[in-house]
C-alpha cells in the first residue's frame, strides 16, 4: 500500500522528506489512480505525480520560500490546493523546459519570478474538475 497522499492536504514535512523520492512519486501516482474516475486522462500519469511531487518537495523543504509564499497567494485568490499545486508544478516544468531546451544553467531568480508572476485567474478550474 502507498503511503497516503491527498493534494488537498498539506502532508507533514518531516514524514514526506522521510519518504524516498520513489515512494513519494508512488504516493502522488496512487491518489491520482483512485480518482481516475473524477480526474481528467493524463497524457502521462508519471510526469504528472513528478511533478506534483516537485511542488511538494519545495514546500516541505521551504526552498525557495517563494514557493510556499505563491502557494499561500493562489489559494487566497481561489484555487483549492490542488490547483495551486498544479500551477507551481507548472512554473517548475516551464524553468526545467527551458534549461533542456535553451542549453543554460538554473536560474534560481528566474524562477522566483516566475513564481511571483503566478496568478490564480490563469488556473482556475484546471484541477476542480478532476476532484
Amino acid at each position: 500500500m502507498a503511503w497516503p497522499y491527498d493534494p488537498h492536504i498539506a502532508p507533514d514535512p518531516e514524514l514526506w522528506l522521510a519518504l524516498s523520492e520513489a515512494d513519494r512519486v508512488e504516493a502522488v501516482a496512487a491518489h491520482h489512480r483512485e480518482i481516475k474516475h473524477l480526474h481528467q486522462r493524463l497524457p502521462n500519469p508519471s510526469v504528472h505525480a513528478a511533478a506534483h511531487v516537485v511542488a511538494e518537495n519545495q514546500l516541505a523543504m521551504e526552498e525557495p520560500p517563494e514557493a510556499r509564499v505563491a502557494l499561500l497567494r493562489l489559494m487566497n485568490e481561489g484555487l483549492n490546493r490542488h490547483e495551486a499545486i498544479h500551477a507551481l508544478a507548472a512554473a517548475a516544468s516551464c524553468e526545467m523546459l527551458a534549461v533542456m531546451r535553451e542549453r543554460r544553467p538554473f536560474d534560481p531568480e528566474r524562477y522566483r519570478a516566475a513564481l511571483k508572476a503566478l496568478e490564480a485567474k490563469s488556473y482556475l478550474g484546471t484541477a476542480r474538475k478532476q476532484d
